[in-house]
């Protein structure tokens, strides 16, 4: 049973993206376990999908905020650097009444993790996909998650990208945390 109605599952579904359901519910589900007093944190939003899966998964469960960063206009890639983009990934977190719960940060990476100085316990991992671009959002962002919280990589059953080999490399290789593939994604906790 999933901590969404089936109202907001499906509406969440609807929503254009680049994950599937199954991931989207995936996310719920961990948002859900994230208590209001620590931060939930997505890199590469798009259109909102996942962000709406996040937010829904928080509101339902323990309350936490989701920051949302993209660059948005400023994206190397015309099909994302379009503003209506922006504006869909806004509309879409408006329809669902999710307005308050998560938070759009129009900035890299890197100069949001200069902003955001957070208990992080769930980061969502959805942008630059190449090894360099993973190993980065790993080094800026892993020492920001709580010692019981959660990273997730999208596309990490694959070799097909960089995001596999740079967790094996910066996450694995060391032995201080587990990584389990659900649904294409890495989901990764630190060792207790």
């Amino acid at each position: 049973m999933s901590v969404l109605s089936e109202e907001m599952q499906r509406r969440c579904a609807e929503v254009h993206g680049e994950i599937i359901p199954e991931e989207g519910l995936l996310l719920a589900e961990l948002a859900a376990q994230v208590p209001s007093d620590y931060t939930i944190i997505e890199i590469g939003a798009y259109k909102g999908k996942s962000t709406c899966y996040l937010a829904a998964g928080a509101q339902a469960g323990g309350g936490a905020i989701v920051y949302s960063i993209d660059l948005w206009e400023r994206a190397p890639w015309p099909q994302y650097a379009d503003p209506a983009v922006h504006r869909a990934w806004e509309d879409n977190i408006g329809c669902l009444g999710l307005v308050g719960r998560a938070i759009a940060i129009c900035a890299s990476s890197q100069e949001a993790a200069q902003l955001v100085d957070a208990n992080v316990g769930l980061l969502w991992v959805d942008a630059d996909h190449t090894y360099e671009g993973v190993r980065r959002d790993v080094e800026l962002w892993s020492p920001k998650v709580a010692l019981d919280g959660v990273m997730v990589f999208h596309d990490a059953a694959t070799e097909d990208w960089g995001v596999a080999r740079a967790l094996r490399d910066c996450l694995l290789a060391e032995g201080r945390y587990t990584s389990e593939i659900l649904h294409g994604c890495a989901i990764v906790r630190r060792v207790p």
